[in-house]
């Protein structure tokens, strides 16, 4: 797969025609040239991105709930697989160097403003994800008890939606749907401090237009991992691609990222893909410049 990886990106790197009008002006120019030759793209999108990472990095760091400014937090960048290194740079430059390659992801320690940060900037991410907890459980008590244990008002608004998803790998617990109801009865009861399903203050009483704090449990070999997503819509979703074309397999975005970045582009040099299909690489070429 790298070697492939490899063998398009020295394609990317045949020069014909330099792309100038995306070389300069920044994103406004780029918007302008997408809106002209392939209508007007999805700007909210961003937007969404930006709003939702702004509002669970305010919910964390909300004096009422929880104080953790300037704390380091253990976040989960996760990413396609032979890419963590790309991603592993990206978050170097950007001055998080306490970060550990990973097959599929990317662990990094960072203080909560990295949250909105890392959802706006990293180019080849498909989420990041706040790790709250990690324990060892072979039965579902076990697996309860170290997910009530968490603080979760800290962590859930007052009345927003939190789904919970999950994936078992090698584990006694591999009944996916049950570990997620556990956690989803677990987190209840952590609102509620224990005393049933309805409060005065309801807590448990889910509205998605309160916020969404998605939580992940995964499970690998016995030991789960409990985060919570801060990404919410996947961030390869970058907005220029308004709807499923007839191949029904366009590249992806975070791939064609990772693609460019191997093959060692720069904006100054001209940029030709004889097999650009959607366009894909040559739209995240014109983000980059």
């Amino acid at each position: 797969f790298q070697r492939w990886l490899m063998a398009h990106a020295l394609l990317l790197s045949v020069l014909v025609q330099p792309l100038k009008s995306f070389s300069t002006g920044g994103i406004d120019l780029m918007y302008r040239h997408l809106n002209q030759h392939f209508g007007r793209a999805r700007r909210h999108d961003l937007f969404d991105k930006i709003r939702t990472a702004t509002f669970r990095c305010a919910t964390m760091t909300n004096k009422n709930k929880i104080c953790m400014m300037g704390d380091d937090l253990k976040l989960q960048v996760s990413t396609v697989m032979g890419l963590e290194a790309l991603v592993k740079q990206e978050l170097e430059e950007l001055g998080y160097s306490n970060c550990l390659a990973k097959n599929g992801r990317v662990e990094v320690q960072a203080p909560s403003s990295a949250i909105p940060r890392l959802n706006i900037n990293l180019r080849t991410a498909n989420r990041v994800l706040l790790e709250l907890a990690e324990f060892e459980a072979c039965s579902f008590d076990e697996l309860f008890d170290g997910v009530s244990a968490i603080e979760w008002k800290r962590w859930v608004p007052k009345g927003a939606s939190f789904p919970v998803v999950g994936k078992s790998v090698d584990s006694i617990l591999h009944s996916v749907p049950a570990c997620q109801s556990i956690c989803k009865k677990a987190i209840s009861s952590s609102l509620t401090n224990g005393m049933g399903s309805v409060t005065k203050e309801n807590w448990v009483e889910e509205d998605p237009r309160n916020g969404v704090c998605e939580v992940e449990v995964a499970i690998s070999k016995n030991l789960v991992k409990i985060s919570i997503d801060t990404s919410g819509a996947a961030l390869s979703r970058r907005g220029y691609r308004t709807k499923v074309l007839d191949n029904g397999a366009p590249l992806k975005e975070t791939l064609a990222a990772g693609i460019l970045m191997l093959s060692r582009w720069t904006p100054d040099r001209p940029l030709y893909d004889p097999f650009c299909g959607s366009g894909t690489i040559l739209l995240e070429a014109a983000l980059m410049a």
